[in-house]
């Protein structure tokens, strides 16, 4: 009898032993799955994280080249260097309107900005010079604007140079020397 309850016992352990072999298999084998699944997924996120990085690269260093550029851009607007003023008279649409406005004054000149015709009569960049022109226009009872402009390169020598002249020279040829600066920078705009 003591055989068969210990072959019996035997047979349980065998079974329980069997039961935890085939669960650990079972583990086992969903573990490896696991494993294989997370293998994959590995895989794809390094092509996925090499182009998201790539991305991110390119993105920087283009926005650093384009905002790099734009900010020069920016500092040479906001720089005073290349800024004069001009005396504006009128701004049409009309071209035969604008050259109407300018032939009524010996040095008045039309610009073209873009879709709009602007009738000058003077460009200075010293701020002594402005002031004297402001009490001349006025004198002469003128009708005018004040306006910043950016100017640069070649003309913002001449400028400097007919500058010296109206410093030094009385009213009576302020006229043609401004006639003389405005046709140097109509030569330089077009």
């Amino acid at each position: 009898m003591m055989c068969i309850v210990t072959h019996y016992q035997d047979k349980c352990k065998l079974k329980k032993e069997i039961g935890n072999l085939i669960n650990k298999l079972f583990i086992y084998r969903h573990f490896k799955r696991f494993i294989f699944v997370i293998k994959k997924v590995v895989i794809k996120m390094k092509k996925i994280m090499l182009v998201i990085l790539t991305a991110l690269g390119l993105g920087v260093f283009f926005g650093y080249y384009f905002f790099n550029d734009l900010d020069q851009g920016i500092k040479k607007v906001l720089s005073n260097d290349d800024i004069a003023y001009a005396f504006q008279v009128g701004v049409y649409t009309n071209y035969d309107n604008a050259v109407e406005k300018a032939e009524e004054f010996i040095s008045g000149k039309v610009i073209s900005d873009e879709e709009l015709y602007r009738v000058y009569i003077a460009i200075v960049k010293n701020e002594e010079l402005v002031d004297k022109l402001r009490a001349y226009y006025d004198n002469a009872k003128i009708d005018y604007y004040v306006k910043r402009i950016n100017i640069g390169g070649e003309f913002w020598a001449d400028l400097n140079k007919y500058e010296e002249l109206l410093l030094h020279s009385n009213s009576k040829i302020f006229d043609t020397i401004n006639k003389e600066i405005l046709n140097l920078y109509s030569e330089v705009v077009v």
